[in-house]
């Protein structure tokens, strides 16, 4: 007799698991207790370390623009 039992994972299972997991970002847009005027825009912070330096050629663009 085996010491360990096998619980195979049945197909239906799997799939159900499979499609919760693949449904879960989406439900964020779901958010009832957020409405847009009690939205704040997240704070965000920008770390740049130049250890090497930095050419003026490939760092600052040449125009305006993206």
């Amino acid at each position: 007799m085996s010491q360990f039992k096998t619980n195979p994972i049945t197909r239906r299972s799997f799939l159900r698991a499979s499609g919760a997991c693949l449904a879960l970002p989406f439900l964020e847009s779901f958010s009832f207790g957020k409405t847009a005027s009690s939205y704040v825009a997240p704070k965000r912070m920008i770390f740049l370390g130049g250890g090497f330096g930095f050419t003026e050629d490939t760092f600052y663009p040449k125009q305006a623009g993206r």
